[in-house]
């Protein structure tokens, strides 16, 4: 009896290039510097609420300040997270794709000039593969 990280191993092992895995690991790396930032988000908010509460203005300042700076550096880690989201679901795509025509296409049986030449054409072979 295989344990699930034996099965996900075989899977991965056998349909994940090192370019998919590199970027899921990128990727993992965002999620985990993202929730780091709404942490602190969540604590340094606390705190400039605190200084509102209780009348610190020079501390406020300084504390929305640094909030305005963390937000543009958070904004960046979010335009990352979604890079390497789009960029991982080509990589699936592309790899699914060249799957579909080596499986499918098959150039050395000439698959797709029987389905398009031969006997009852096929409406857009190529197109409905991809």
């Amino acid at each position: 009896v295989e344990g699930l990280s034996d099965l996900m191993r075989t899977i991965l092992g056998s349909t994940c290039s090192f370019r998919e895995a590199f970027t899921v690991a990128k990727l993992s790396l965002m999620l985990l510097l993202r929730t780091v930032g709404s942490v602190w988000v969540s604590k340094h908010w606390g705190n400039i609420v605190n200084s509102m509460v209780s009348r610190d203005f020079h501390r406020l300042g300084k504390l929305v300040s640094q909030f305005a700076g963390a937000t543009v550096l958070l904004s960046f880690l979010n335009a990352l997270l979604k890079y390497y989201i789009t960029s991982l679901k080509l990589q699936v795509r592309e790899k699914i794709t060249r799957w579909c025509h080596e499986k499918y296409m098959r150039p050395v049986d000439m698959i797709f000039y029987k389905a398009n030449k031969v006997g009852k054409k096929i409406e857009n072979c190529d197109h409905q593969i991809t």
